[in-house]
């Protein structure tokens, strides 16, 4: 079977507002369709990128309605393949990070600096 792929582009210095977006598709497709799931984030401060990278086995039709019916602000960026993200991290300099469940999204995405945002959240940041 051929997988789907997406990439979406979510707010870096708002992300805590972009977890519901993330815990909502890991509680609402499970391994067996959702087969890969990651955020690459890009930290250089003249060009902030945040970006999701989703991939189906099966269920993308059901992912299309679910962002549809949901979530219409979203962003998704046709132009962008994870191949042209892989080519680019030595002048991109990406951070990764693969999620599994909705849980690990609290630990990875914070308000606070960490391992994959080298910068504060923009509301941590607003109120230093």
């Amino acid at each position: 079977m051929k997988l789907k792929r997406y990439i979406f582009e979510l707010d870096y210095g708002n992300r805590i507002m972009e977890k519901e977006f993330i815990k909502d598709i890991l509680n609402n497709f499970n391994r067996d369709s959702l087969v890969g799931c990651g955020i690459f984030v890009n930290n250089n401060p003249y060009s902030f990128e945040f970006l999701l990278f989703l991939s189906f086995e099966k269920d993308a039709d059901k992912f299309d309605v679910f962002v549809r019916n949901r979530y219409k602000d979203k962003k998704r960026i046709f132009n962008y393949f994870i191949e042209d993200m892989v080519m680019s991290f030595a002048t991109r300099g990406y951070n990764v990070q693969t999620l599994i469940d909705a849980e690990q999204v609290d630990m990875v995405i914070t308000e606070e600096p960490n391992g994959i945002f080298e910068f504060p959240s923009k509301t941590m940041f607003d109120n230093l």
